[in-house]
């Protein structure tokens, strides 16, 4: 019943899958974002809603390494809607049962085309002329995400006001405009942003910057009580694009999901 109530209150997909990852239960939420009927998800492979052969096999491999390890994972595929239409899927997960690499894995999804969309236009408008340049200011502060953009010397050129608040209370944009991305995770961790377990913030300085100029880096963060994706991706011409989205709610989901697990793990018993 506690399983029950977690897939029906849930506000973000949720998706379980057997070790063939095959869907063996969605909620209402997921067959929403890929457009099925109720119970149109049930049955079918995973492999069968990506968009390409490609994306299966980043996402499979993750899956497996997931399952190995017995280690949480958070990718973003883009995905086919039950109709054929494309969708951008954030998907983080983990094993059902800790430690049995062969049994369910369960999946939170939650759709971020919008926002992907947003970044592949203002990406191509940070190219235009000074009247594109005001419209991509514009732009980048209506998307619900912090967003940044470093040049090849990696300062910042380009923030909305979100991502300026998680260096800290009372920056702007304008203030943090020409600084490095080290001196602005120095700032960020004075003013809350937490190190990952096992790191002092000078290692955790270190390991952001290597991320950041890594040219594609995606992980977890949080600052204060709140927990981000982040999404750091180079641009041509040696500069790169920095993204912090929201995903508190999806992990005080995880609270629920592994109330969830531990009351199947008992009823399994």
């Amino acid at each position: 019943q506690q399983e029950e109530a977690t897939y029906s209150a849930s506000p973000v997909g949720l998706l379980r899958l057997n070790r063939d990852y095959a869907i063996v239960r969605a909620n209402r939420t997921a067959e929403t974002l890929f457009g099925a009927g109720q119970d149109g998800l049930q049955g079918l492979n995973l492999q069968e809603m990506l968009a390409t052969e490609l994306e299966w096999h980043a996402l499979y491999s993750q899956l497996e390494h997931a399952r190995q390890h017995d280690c949480p994972l958070s990718t973003e595929i883009e995905c086919v809607r039950v109709g054929g239409q494309p969708v951008w899927v954030m998907f983080t997960g983990q094993l059902l049962f800790p430690g049995m690499v062969e049994q369910d894995m369960i999946l939170a999804c939650m759709d971020v085309s919008d926002r992907r969309a947003a970044e592949e236009g203002l990406l191509h408008a940070r190219d235009e002329a000074a009247e594109a340049r005001s419209q991509l200011v514009v732009a980048i502060e209506t998307l619900d995400e912090a967003f940044a953009f470093f040049d090849a010397h990696d300062k910042l050129v380009l923030c909305n006001r979100r991502f300026a608040e998680l260096a800290g209370v009372g920056f702007t944009p304008e203030q943090l405009r020409g600084r490095t991305f080290e001196s602005i995770v120095k700032t960020a961790l004075e003013e809350g942003e937490h190190p990952e377990v096992g790191m002092d913030n000078a290692s955790w300085v270190a390991e952001r910057v290597r991320r950041h100029a890594s040219g594609s880096a995606s992980f977890q963060l949080q600052v204060g009580d709140r927990w981000f994706q982040v999404s750091d991706h180079a641009t041509p011409g040696g500069g790169s694009v920095c993204i912090h989205a929201d995903i508190t709610s999806l992990k005080m989901q995880e609270g629920d999901l592994l109330l969830a697990r531990d009351l199947a793990e008992q009823a399994n018993r």
